[in-house]
């Protein structure tokens, strides 16, 4: 049980007359060892608890990015190709979805001999033809390099 004690003193007539209020907050659990509330719900646990491997780059407790550069954090993996992630909207509440994993990036693991920080060359068409183009790698998938270009554009490229 928790409680809180908050006493506040009040001058009415300083010196002769003092008035003290004493306010007692408590809140009380009822522990019910014998019939606990599951926490989470059977479809929710029956998701969480998959029994889909991690794949090479990716696994359970890892933190994530987009392509659109929203960042999250693997919470299982639903079925071989997609998992579910906790992210964190604008308004600061806690929120899962589900993604593909071919869409999600990480930045902390090398993969394939690339490394976040590394410079990608890539051959890029421009106003149709190919011009060489160099970007600074900022996050690494299973299939595509996120890749940010000196111009500030963020853009993902197909590994060589």
């Amino acid at each position: 049980m928790n409680f809180t004690v908050d006493f506040k003193n009040t001058w009415v007539f300083f010196p002769v007359y003092t008035q003290t209020k004493v306010t007692l907050s408590a809140d009380g659990i009822n522990f019910n060892p014998d019939n606990p509330a599951p926490v989470f719900s059977d479809e929710y646990r029956k998701k969480i608890s998959s029994p889909f491997p991690a794949n090479p780059l990716f696994s359970a407790g890892d933190s994530v990015i987009t392509q659109k550069g929203k960042e999250g954090v693997i919470l299982a993996f639903t079925d071989a190709h997609q998992v579910r992630i906790a992210y964190q909207t604008k308004k600061y509440k806690l929120r899962t979805k589900s993604l593909s994993v071919y869409k999600l990036f990480t930045r902390s693991k090398s993969y394939r001999g690339y490394s976040v920080g590394d410079h990608y060359f890539f051959s890029k068409e421009y106003k149709g033809t190919q011009e060489a183009a160099h970007a600074r790698i900022i996050g690494i998938g299973l299939k595509h390099l996120l890749v940010k270009e000196p111009n500030g554009e963020v853009s993902a490229v197909v590994y060589k």
